[in-house]
């Protein structure tokens, strides 16, 4: 789906099953440039070299996906005045 579908932004939540992580798809994203925040219950950091990337901790509210998602957008070239005030309220270092 990454190489197929634009993108503007990405949710990903680490932990999918069976023992799989996200950490694939959030190389792919990082190699086309693509912000992503990841989206867990886990109480432990990500794994490097994400361990910059914004994560949302379930459970979440509504403003905190709003400033998640505003921040992730804000990193896309847009103007200045469309950027302002938007940023994670929780990342791994929280």
């Amino acid at each position: 789906m990454i190489n197929t579908s634009p993108c503007d932004a990405a949710l990903l939540d680490i932990k999918l099953g069976h023992g799989e992580t996200v950490y694939a798809v959030a190389e792919r994203l990082h190699a086309k440039r693509i912000p992503f925040a990841f989206v867990t219950g886990w109480d432990r950091d990500t794994a490097e070299p994400y361990g910059d990337a914004p994560v949302l901790r379930k459970p979440f509210g509504e403003a905190e996906l709003d400033n998640c998602l505003w921040a992730l957008i804000g990193t896309m070239p847009q103007p200045v005045d469309q950027r302002e005030g938007a940023e994670c309220t929780e990342s791994r270092h929280s």
